[in-house]
């Protein structure tokens, strides 16, 4: 689990990536959490962005 805290366009965002790895060590399971809701809104904004964008 790895918690991080950064600003996106003066939105605080707050949150957890939580992964779990089978016993060979790879990646079977990879969750994001974040909060508050402004922050959750103002990423799912950008992903579209540089997903219609293409990066």
């Amino acid at each position: 689990m790895l918690e991080f805290e950064t600003t996106m366009n003066g939105t605080y965002v707050n949150g957890v990536d939580i992964v779990r790895c089978d016993d060979a060590g790879r990646i079977v399971e990879f969750r994001v959490m974040m909060r508050p809701l402004k922050a959750i809104n103002a990423v799912h904004e950008e992903m579209g962005r540089l997903l219609t964008a293409g990066a």
